[in-house]
């Protein structure tokens, strides 16, 4: 507790605001935008006397919005765990990083829409593009969320290396690429380009250079209590 109240006040002032009220509204949006997915999978309605066959092909039958649902809520994981690591970095904010921080919540609140969109029409390339170019600008704005707030160390400590600043944003980097390419590909083949759009979150699962950085330097702050 004490180490946590510690790091609050360090965020606060190195700043003029705290850090604390931004990353509870991004928790907030990030909430619901998630629960939201799941009120584009609609029970199949049958009339009275149907078989259980009736049913059963009735579930089936929301494949499409199954996949996509498990598809968006696994990518809003992903970018949630993305922004939350680059606020172990920040140590403050500013009014401009507020604003951003804005329009980044803004592409996510979106992200039930597109989904929704996809699993209706998931052959129509059209739906298929949409959903990865609001992806890519919920990227890029994240990219510049983190290269506006380290920026010759603006919101950060003086002693974050170049190193977890460039690795943060070439995984950012790399995600952008695998969706513009992706959206190239559903111009012939839809389902293909879901497929590649699925890559992203499953490759931000895997541990990377900044995920090493930040357990060292979690367990540098934070070390291990000898066993009583």
């Amino acid at each position: 507790m004490a180490d946590e109240e510690a790091r609050s006040s360090e965020r606060s002032t190195a700043a003029g605001l705290g850090a604390s009220r931004i990353e509870a509204l991004s928790d907030g949006v990030f909430a619901i935008a998630m629960t939201l997915l799941i009120f584009n999978l609609k029970v199949p309605e049958l009339p009275p006397g149907a078989p259980a066959a009736a049913l059963l092909s009735g579930v089936l039958d929301l494949w499409p919005q199954t996949a996509v649902f498990a598809l968006s809520f696994i990518t809003a994981g992903a970018l949630w765990v993305a922004h939350r690591g680059q606020y172990h970095y920040i140590r403050g904010t500013n009014r401009q990083l507020l604003w951003i921080n804005i329009i980044f919540l803004l592409f996510v609140s979106i992200i039930p829409f597109v989904t929704a969109l996809v699993g209706r029409y998931p052959t129509y390339s059209f739906t298929v593009v949409i959903y990865g170019l609001n992806m890519v600008v919920t990227l890029l704005v994240l990219l510049w969320h983190w290269l506006y707030a380290t920026k010759n160390h603006r919101l950060t400590s003086p002693a974050l290396s170049d190193a977890v600043v460039h690795l943060q944003a070439r995984r950012i980097i790399i995600g952008t690429v695998i969706y513009v390419v992706a959206m190239a590909i559903a111009v012939w083949q839809p389902a293909i380009s879901m497929a590649c759009y699925s890559i992203v979150p499953l490759a931000y699962a895997l541990p990377g250079g900044v995920d090493r950085h930040w357990l060292g330097h979690h367990r540098h702050r934070n070390p291990a209590q000898p066993h009583q």
